[in-house]
Formats: structure tokens, sequence, C-alpha cells
């Protein structure tokens, strides 16, 4: 009995734990891509993301960039493209973006902010968060659309869903229709409930025949 409870406490936290998989946080250092692909996510129609932005910077590329031209920083910023959109635009990773083609002057997207929100220095930073309206897949991107620019930030995502029991009301880290973790906890309660009666039953038979 002890090693069965060990083992039913041993699947409970490790399907039961909570996800943290769509909160991550990484620092951006003098890069010159103009398009960066942070996450890609499917949102229920209570889908929210939020990005947070701190020591933010463009600086202008040394060896090619003409230094009387600042960089605009109207022009750099996080948008919201649908996987629709992302097909019909060839920004998937697997596709090099079209060099004349800005992610942030795409049609029907969400722009998130752009650098021009940014608080002055030295904090340079900037926190929001979008409620996903409308249900889907959506991918997290950055764009930078000055040409021959470094930009320098930290960045922390969070995706979620809302779940709503009808009392309390948590975030879910996973996309929707992705099973929950306890979903597979409850899986592997049933398998067990129904392990052991095959296992009585086996264990009976074996009885009855050593008997006769």
């Amino acid at each position: 009995m002890t090693i069965l409870t060990a083992v039913l406490l041993l699947f409970f936290f490790i399907f039961a734990a909570p996800s943290t998989a769509d909160i991550n946080s990484v620092k951006i250092l003098s890069d010159n891509r103009d398009l960066i692909l942070f996450s890609k996510f499917e949102y229920s129609p209570t889908g929210y993301v939020s990005v947070a932005v701190s020591s933010a910077g463009i600086s202008s590329n040394p060896v090619t960039s003409n230094a009387s031209q600042p960089a605009d920083p109207s022009r750099v910023g996080f948008f919201l493209l649908s996987q629709e959109l992302s097909d019909r635009y060839h920004l998937q990773l697997k596709f090099r973006p079209n060099p004349d083609l800005c992610g942030l002057d795409i049609n029907n997207i969400t722009v998130l902010f752009t650098f021009r929100d940014l608080s002055p220095p030295p904090h340079s930073s900037f926190n929001t968060s979008y409620h996903v309206t409308y249900p889907g897949n959506y991918l997290l991107f950055f764009a930078n659309c000055n040409n021959q620019s470094l930009v320098t930030m930290n960045v922390r995502r969070e995706l979620h869903n809302l779940l709503d029991d009808g009392t309390t009301t948590t975030k879910d880290y996973l996309s929707a229709r992705e099973p929950q973790p306890s979903d597979y906890f409850r899986f592997f309660l049933m398998y067990l409930c129904f392990l052991g009666f095959w296992t009585k039953l086996c264990f009976k038979n074996l009885l009855r025949f050593m008997e006769s």
C-alpha cells in the first residue's frame, strides 16, 4: 500500500504540476535581424499575450550604416500575426522574408507596441497586455525595419488562456485544445483502476484453478 501511495504521488507531481512552457525571458544583444519569431500559440476567446521590454535600445551599425540617418523607433516593435496571414506572406522561418516588406506594414496584423512607446532612458522599458478576441493560432514577431541597425533589449513574454470553472479563474499556459495535465492524471487513475480489477480477476481465476 505504501508503494502504491508513493507511485500515485509521483504521477500527481509529474502531471499536475503547473505549466510554465509559455512564460519565457530572453536577452537580445546587438541583433540586426529584421524579423524575429518569438512564439506560436493557439488562443481561445479568453486568450492574452503580455510582453515586457526593458533596457531597450537601437544603435547604428558602425560598418555599414549612415550615421546621419538615425534609426526610427516607430519602425521597431512587436506584432501578432495569424497563422493564415503568415502562410500568405511567407513569414514563417523556413522561408526568407521579402526584403522590401516590413512586418509592421502588413495589413490586418495587431501591433502590440513600437519602440516609440518606450519610457525615456535609462530604463527604456514598456509593458503591455493584449486580449486576443479572435481565437486561433497566432505568431508573436519582433520587427526591425531600420536597415543595418542593431537592437538590444530584455524581453519577457507570457502567453495564456483563462480557465473559468465558475468559482475561480486561472491562467492556462497550454495552447487551446491541448490536453490539460490534470487530464493525464485522470487517465492514469482510470488505467490504474482497470489494472487493479484485472489483477484481482486473474488472481481469483488462479485460485479456482489451483483448488480444482
